[in-house]
């Protein structure tokens, strides 16, 4: 007995021993010194409303800098580390698929969490980060309401998740059901604050969802609405249920039919699925890993406008790309999401740049722990005029910690999913979060290590075959726009600089303002106070800056805007490399003498470029703009400009530009020499009152190119031996069909 006592005893040293080991192999190192550039809210902070990406990732990392050093000041982090030694010595070598197997055979088998009922608190213990158990016999709303005002106390609004896989049997998603059903009862009766705001998923929601699939679904399909209309329906006091609910988007096979499921719900029961004020409490998850989200973006945009529908968006970049490659692969067909991790990042901003151009048709969250991609939304907001407070980002709970906090403090809405319910239904998702947090490969983990270097790589489509399909993704997100009647109100700011130094006189860009002026007042019933003139020496550089400062703080998404410029235009030498002809399109706007150079025009802000043009229309808040140039060389006036990545044509995604004179051409005044040729043309056709603006430019285009022909041919027979001069094409350029709307 004494010998078998001390073989025990030598057993527990070495099993000590051992584990000791291979806690201290695996007890978080030190982080790396600390960035001591001043975080949001000291000194020296850069300003919040910079368009530019680089400007917007160190203001982030300058953050979360901080937070790290206020965490580090915090007790407990002993705790931390013996948790994050523990996880990662699950995570190591041969022991990761062993663990994985563990977690998701005790999550499946009760009689297995008997057997062993000794190794349950551990698991609790490690998967506490990011599941916040609820007992299966407890009423969950109290708890939840603790974790919800524990939250709200740092500034993290919470989505409630019931965590767990697919339902494999009727009574397993009835369970599903009713675990929502009591947290909106409570919300309803007061226990929690309304609204109460949940995701859930469609396999969870009823078993056997593969059976919705095809056209033998209807019964299936009938389930999965009703169960909807049930959790959206009526309280006790006939009122709709105080809930918003997400619908999570799963595995590929079921994309579509998860968002025809959504469309249905809202065509069959909009008394439930819109609140009082026209909002849609029921979302969805569009994942940016698939190539056809752009198609799905653009369909659910046109389907949206017919109906009136305001679409809740979350973006996501997708969790299953490995699974659907390799299941794509099996079964002998294309892959349905990207090849390369940069595809998708740059497809992510693509997306989340088209939402933000469309806030009268989405209403979009942005889900994402990667701090480069949330430093480009940031960016592309700024950049589209949006405040901090208007942007939404989406974590998980227990992930990236540092970086929610670092949002919140710059004044960004934070929102936090969190994974609640028994501990048994959440360990294979436990296991999943244990094992990113220990892969060293992972930007999220090396992030919150202080190792910033996983955010230089570049969003860019990388293979031939997604350059092909991200051409189409865009074709697919420009065809859609704005169809129907707008509610918004027009603004103008109209521009007329003919410098002193030049020909034509100053009067005559003077008379094109007015004449402009007078025509839209007529035919829109524009007010007074929407509409801005600058001409002569009130269109200099700042002046104009300064106008589009008013645009800014007035108009708002619903909202058009018309910019009119009437004067020189000259090209010159490209200077960022946006430009497929190596020439800029200068406004030469007043100056009282010419300038040394054009270059030195541009040093010295005395001209304009078309880049700067373009970052001060992009920075309204509306995506619905009509740029009017009557200038030479006026169909280059808007080309690229750069927000830290690829460089994005701005032509291609906002604006309608109705130029007078192709890149190449000249513009000329009319027989009078009073106006411009195309002004005096357009002005004509819109006082006609056509139904669309589209109709008007087809008119003015046909004589302006006739009445240039015209004077052409007079010209060169009054002047024999000179040039001819070159016949003046108007070009519009209009890929959201913006002009084609009632005007």
């Amino acid at each position: 007995m004494r010998a078998l006592f001390r073989i025990a005893a030598a057993l527990v040293v070495l099993l000590g021993l051992g584990l000791g080991a291979g806690l201290a192999l695996h007890w978080p190192v030190a982080a790396p010194a600390l960035s001591t550039r001043p975080a949001a809210g000291e000194a020296q902070a850069p300003a919040d409303a910079s368009g530019d990406f680089a400007t917007q990732l160190t203001r982030l990392e300058a953050a979360v800098d901080a937070q790290r050093r206020a965490d580090q000041r915090q007790s407990g982090a002993f705790a931390e580390n013996l948790r994050t030694a523990a996880m990662r010595l699950s995570m190591s070598g041969p022991l990761a698929p062993l663990t994985q197997r563990t977690l998701i055979a005790l999550g499946q088998r009760p009689a297995l969490q008997k057997t062993l009922f000794w190794l349950m608190p551990l698991v609790g213990w490690m998967s506490e980060p990011f599941l916040y158990p609820l007992p299966a016999d407890a009423d969950p709303a109290a708890r939840l309401q603790a974790l919800i005002d524990a939250r709200a106390a740092v500034g993290i609004r919470v989505t409630l998740d019931n965590v767990g896989d697919a339902s494999h049997s009727a009574a397993k998603a009835a369970a599903y059901r009713d675990f929502y059903r009591r947290l909106i009862l409570a919300a309803d009766g007061g226990g929690m604050p309304p609204p109460l705001s949940v995701s859930l998923k469609l396999s969870a929601l009823v078993d056997d969802l593969p059976a919705a699939l095809g056209a033998a679904g209807t019964t299936k399909r009938a389930e999965i609405l009703n169960a909807l209309r049930a959790l959206l329906g009526p309280s006790a006091d006939g009122a709709p249920a105080a809930v918003f609910i997400r619908v999570d988007m799963e595995e590929y096979a079921y994309k579509d039919l998860t968002l025809a499921l959504f469309r249905e719900l809202i065509e069959t029961a909009p008394e439930l699925a819109m609140d009082a004020t026209g909002q849609s409490r029921i979302g969805v998850v569009i994942q940016a890993y698939l190539r056809d989200s752009a198609r799905d973006l653009a369909s659910l945009a046109t389907w949206g406008e017919a109906r009136g529908v305001r679409i809740p968006v979350r973006l996501v970049k997708g969790a299953y790309a490995d699974d659907e490659k390799t299941l794509a692969r099996n079964q002998h067909r294309p892959s349905p999401v990207w090849d390369f991790k940069a595809s998708t990042d740059a497809s992510y901003l693509m997306l989340a740049d088209y939402l933000l151009r469309h806030p009268e048709r989405f209403d979009t969250r942005f889900a994402t722990h990667n701090m480069s991609t949330q430093a480009r939304v940031m960016a592309l907001a700024a950049a589209r005029g949006y405040r901090p407070e208007q942007i939404e980002f989406q974590m998980l709970y227990g992930m990236g910690e540092p970086i929610k906090q670092a949002l919140v403090t710059l004044g960004y809405q934070v929102r936090e999913y969190v994974p609640a319910g028994s501990l048994a239904r959440g360990l294979g998702y436990a296991g999943r979060r244990f094992a990113e947090l220990t892969n060293p490969d992972n930007a999220l983990a090396r992030t919150l290590q202080g190792d910033y270097s996983a955010l230089t790589e570049t969003p860019e489509f990388v293979s031939e075959q997604d350059r092909a399909a991200a051409e189409a993704a865009r074709a697919a997100l420009m065809a859609t726009g704005p169809k129907g009647a707008r509610t918004g109100t027009t603004y103008a700011l109209l521009i007329g600089v003919c410098v002193p130094w030049a020909s034509p006189a100053a009067a005559v860009c003077e008379q094109n303002v007015a004449l402009m002026a007078a025509t839209l007042t007529e035919t829109l019933g524009l007010d007074e106070q929407h509409l801005r003139t600058l001409v002569g020496s009130a269109a200099r550089y700042q002046g104009v800056v300064d106008a589009f400062a008013w645009l800014r703080a007035s108009v708002t998404p619903a909202d058009r805007v018309i910019f009119y410029y009437n004067g020189h235009g000259v090209l010159s030498g490209d200077d960022n490399g946006d430009e497929a002809d190596g020439l800029d399109e200068i406004l030469c706007l007043w100056s009282a003498h010419p300038p040394f150079s054009r270059q030195a025009a541009l040093w010295t802000q005395t001209w304009m470029s078309d880049d700067r043009l373009a970052a001060l229309l992009r920075a309204l808040p509306t995506q619905y703009q009509i740029l009017i140039m009557d200038t030479c060389h006026g169909e280059a006036a808007i080309h690229g400009f750069d927000l830290g990545g690829a460089p994005t044509h701005y032509d291609q995604g906002q604006a309608a530009l109705l130029a007078a004179a192709r890149a190449d051409q000249l513009a000329l005044t009319d027989v009078s020499g009073r106006h411009g040729l195309f002004t005096q043309m357009l002005a004509t056709a819109l006082k006609e009152r056509p139904a669309t603006l589209r109709a008007a430019f087809d008119q003015a285009a046909a004589a302006t190119w006739a009445e240039s022909r015209r004077l052409c041919q007079t010209r060169a027979a009054d002047n024999a031996g000179q040039p001819p001069c070159i016949e003046q094409r108007p070009t519009l350029t209009d890929p959201r069909r913006l002009t084609e709307t009632p005007w």
